[in-house]
């Protein structure tokens, strides 16, 4: 991108290479936020996990004396 300077100091616009430039941008901002929609969809509906009973490990000993 290049600037150009309009004689006073701070009035800058910044002119576009190549305007496909803005597309790509709103584009990834669209599939960025559709991801996001998607993710939080997900942890939103995803059905608990059943709790399972385990039983406490057993303690061995040893008959050895």
């Amino acid at each position: 991108m290049a600037a150009v300077l309009n004689g006073r100091s701070g009035d800058f616009r910044v002119a576009m290479d190549d305007p496909y430039d803005l597309i790509l941008g709103m584009f990834a901002l669209a599939v960025t936020a559709v991801m996001l929609v998607a993710g939080e969809l997900y942890l939103v509906t995803r059905p608990e996990q059943p709790e399972t009973y385990t039983p406490p490990a057993s303690i061995v000993t040893s008959s050895i004396q």
